[in-house]
């Protein structure tokens, strides 16, 4: 997997939603899970049809797939809100990763929240893992959906 692939085929999505006539191609999100929260991250920053973004761990944020920035390296491109949720046990991203993801957004004066779990690791969101921890998926659901109605319905 290559990011310009990833890039591709994820435009090519929001492209579709945007002419869909049952969507408002105006008000489009994007949510992802370990590697999908590192695309939300790539995403937020290749595409400026999105609104808005919530990623949950993004592991490898800061490397590059294939020839290219990392995500973490195109954070000056991004062009909508963020919202995160990590781990305090997580170690891809770690707590460091999410203090460094945050400084630069921080930089360059994006529009982001953090939420960290204590006794949470990656994938603590996903019921079939050994690393569920119901009480912080159940923190974090009603915290995306209601950055969602903020920045997506207004």
């Amino acid at each position: 997997m290559r990011d310009t692939t990833i890039i591709n085929d994820i435009n090519a999505a929001i492209g579709f939603l945007k002419n869909h006539r049952q969507v408002d191609g105006g008000r489009l999100g994007i949510v992802g899970f370990c590697m999908g929260g590192r695309l939300v991250y790539l995403m937020s920053a290749a595409n400026k049809a999105l609104k808005a973004g919530v990623m949950f761990y993004g592991s490898g944020t800061m490397v590059p797939f294939g020839d290219g920035p990392s995500p973490f390296d195109r954070t000056r491109e991004i062009g909508c809100p963020i919202q995160g949720h990590f781990g305090a046990d997580d170690q891809n991203p770690s707590p460091e990763d999410m203090r460094k993801l945050d400084a630069e957004l921080t930089k360059w004066g994006k529009v982001h929240e953090f939420h960290t779990y204590a006794g949470a690791a990656h994938a603590f969101v996903n019921s079939g893992s050994n690393n569920y921890r119901p009480r912080a998926a159940a923190l974090s659901w009603p915290k995306a959906t209601e950055f969602f109605s903020r920045h997506l319905v207004g």
